[in-house]
């Protein structure tokens, strides 16, 4: 691929310039003063491949030259086939409401390819398809010297370069020291996640650590003056305490019963006298009633029996037979009342003799008791507990005693856990620290591989390799760079000549690698000491004391 002809008019401070270049000619150089509008030229060829460059106003001293169009065209002869690009720009302007002045609104841009207007995405699209770049800042690598190593970002470089390399990791994972990682690694989990996981492992296992070996201190100092035989000694005392708790407790029950026994005799004791008293009372209530009712009988008679012959209820005077019949009558009622009171006395009499027989029993009871038993010493015995709060406070503290020392049995046990607890997580850190040793050294391995096939894309140019591993300040952690060098010296020591040189061979072997044959744009080309050789068309922009050649300036 080769320019033939570059017509650019009005864009930034060139008014117009045309480049024309013959077939046999491999290299164009377009010598000018700085300021004269090399690098103009240059943003001119990326704008019309569509590109963008940034600001391309025609302005002079500064200042926008309004309403002036921007055209550039050129011309390439791509395999022995000529095409023709072109892009124009015009301004876009719109009325204010307010001012009701026209005002710039923004820029149209026309495309042309072989003189046919084509839509922005068709003139992309068919670029792409005829250079063989979709990008652009693909472009602008394989084509502008120094955009490489001066404009893109080194994560760019780096990715770019690792696009070019395939590496497979099959075989270095066979290596035995690698069998701790290599199920991870064949999981498709990246280095870094992985060191990640294994240092958070190793982390939480440390901690673990220090906790379990806290606990086991504090159990130490539990069990430090632990005897087992205290043990059967407490539960033997235990055993003593509720037994002579259990005595007491039955000894008071025995003398609780004999008192309520007691208190049940004189209980019924005085019940019976009760009983004994009211049948006493209820006799002379009967008898007293008796001889009121037997008295009232005879006033009756007597009234009956006067001279005058009165009747007794309602005193009317009545006559000798009426007298002797209520005189009959009231003998009958008299007659009857006996016969009650005799039968009630008689009951009453025999209630009495049945109470004072019980009361004679309880009082023999009572007797019978008071001769086996003194009172106040069984009221003394039955009350007589005090003992049990001493030895229910002892059995307290013999409990609590139990408790501690079944609770430091348990810690003894509770130690040997910790212990293998703790031995287990020192297992596990030994094994996480060997995946992460394991996992450097395959790092430390990976990279060398990777940087080694990189570097295998440049071994056919002279001096050029890259640093893509930070190799010299190793200690564990591999960090990513992305160093260009050239005969052993960084991009950064290098002169001027020197990353000329480097440069140029690194968009040489990229455009290899991309299989694409492009114009490369050189600049400074006066600090070269030894001219280039390359079969690819090279533009080169050289400082000089003049302006550039039938460059015509705003």
């Amino acid at each position: 691929m080769k320019i033939k002809e570059l017509s650019i008019k009005n864009f930034k401070g060139i008014k117009d310039y045309t480049l024309t270049i013959n077939d046999e000619d491999i290299i164009t150089n377009i010598k000018g003063k700085n300021g004269s509008g090399k690098t103009s030229i240059k943003k001119a060829y990326f704008w019309c491949l569509g590109a963008e460059v940034g600001d391309v106003i025609p302005c002079k001293d500064n200042k926008e030259i309004p309403n002036l169009e921007i055209e550039v065209e050129l011309k390439m002869k791509i395999d022995d086939v000529e095409y023709s690009f072109r892009r124009l720009q015009k301004e876009r302007y719109k009325t204010d409401k307010e001012t009701m002045q026209k005002v710039k609104a923004g820029n149209d841009c026309t495309y042309y390819i072989d003189n046919i207007e084509t839509k922005q995405a068709e003139y992309k699209e068919k670029l792409a398809n005829i250079i063989g770049v979709e990008k652009y800042n693909k472009l602008l690598m394989l084509s502008e010297l120094e955009y490489f190593n001066s404009t893109m970002k080194w994560q760019e470089r780096r990715e770019e370069l690792f696009s070019h390399i395939e590496y497979n990791n099959e075989e270095l994972l066979k290596d035995e020291k690698f069998s701790l990682i290599k199920l991870d690694i064949e999981k498709g989990n990246s280095i870094v996640n992985l060191k990640k996981a294994y240092n958070d492992s190793i982390k939480a296992i440390k901690e673990n650590k220090l906790k379990v070996a806290s606990y086991i201190e504090i159990l130490e100092k539990e069990i430090e003056n632990f005897d087992e035989s205290k043990g059967k000694e407490l539960n033997e005392k235990l055993a003593k305490l509720k037994k002579e708790q259990d005595q007491i407790y039955a000894n008071a029950k025995k003398y609780n019963e004999l008192l309520d026994e007691y208190k049940n005799v004189v209980n019924s004791i005085d019940r019976d006298k009760a009983i004994i008293e009211t049948y006493k009372n209820r006799e002379k209530e009967l008898t007293n009633s008796y001889n009121n009712q037997m008295s009232n009988y005879d006033n009756i008679i007597a009234t009956s029996q006067s001279e005058i012959k009165k009747c007794p209820y309602c005193e009317s005077i009545i006559d000798e037979e009426k007298s002797n019949k209520i005189i009959a009558k009231v003998e009958l009622q008299k007659k009857e009342l006996k016969d009650t009171y005799t039968k009630n006395i008689k009951a009453n009499k025999e209630n009495i003799e049945k109470a004072t027989n019980n009361l004679n029993e309880k009082n023999n009871l009572l007797e019978m008791f008071n001769a086996s038993y003194k009172l106040e010493e069984i009221q003394e015995k039955a009350k007589d507990v005090s003992k049990v709060q001493v030895i229910n406070n002892e059995l307290y503290n013999v409990n609590l005693e139990l408790t501690t020392f079944n609770k430091t049995k348990e810690s003894i046990s509770a130690i040997d856990n910790y212990r293998k607890n703790l031995m287990d997580l020192t297992q596990k850190e030994l094994v996480e620290l060997g995946k992460l040793s394991a996992l450097n050294e395959y790092s430390l391995a990976i990279s060398k591989k990777i940087n080694e096939k990189v570097n295998n894309l440049f071994a056919n140019v002279k001096g050029v390799e890259f640093a893509l591993f930070d190799f010299a300040n190793y200690k564990g952690d591999i960090t990513d760079i992305c160093l260009a060098m050239f005969n052993g010296k960084s991009y950064d020591e290098c002169s001027t000549g020197e990353k000329y040189l480097l440069n140029f061979n690194i968009v040489n072997t990229l455009q290899d690698l991309y299989n694409v044959d492009l114009p490369i744009l050189c600049d400074n080309y006066e600090c070269l000491s030894t001219k280039l050789k390359t079969n690819r068309q090279l533009i080169t922009f050289e400082v000089s004391n003049n302006e550039i050649e039938n460059l015509n300036k705003i």
